[in-house]
């Protein structure tokens, strides 16, 4: 059902996908962090990003995902960050990579 909210860009179904980053049930993390790339929005930057430190690997993935669809350049300094801490390697480095490339080239929406 979450995949399926953000496949439809549903931005009624926010406040319910935010939620599912909490759920205790790892399934529904990993689906709420892959709707919320789904969805697109800038907006859910940050709550993405903070599923990079879930505890589970699937989850932490799906997030690295996500960030190439909801980053744009007002989030490069982040994902530098991100990238500089040192802790990613191979696969979830190469992913962060795009996703800051992606962040590169979108521009910030107006205001």
């Amino acid at each position: 059902m979450l995949t399926v909210l953000g496949q439809r860009r549903s931005l009624l179904a926010l406040d319910l996908l935010l939620a599912s980053l909490t759920d205790p049930d790892p399934l529904i993390r990993d689906a709420g962090v892959g709707a919320l790339g789904a969805l697109g929005d800038a907006r859910v930057f940050e709550a993405v990003l903070s599923c990079l430190s879930d505890p589970t690997y699937g989850v932490r993935r799906c997030a690295q995902f996500a960030l190439r669809q909801v980053s744009d350049e007002r989030h490069v300094p982040m994902l530098e960050r991100t990238l500089a801490g040192g802790q990613y390697n191979g696969f979830e480095r190469h992913d962060l990579e795009l996703a800051l490339r992606a962040a590169r080239e979108r521009k910030a929406p107006e205001a």
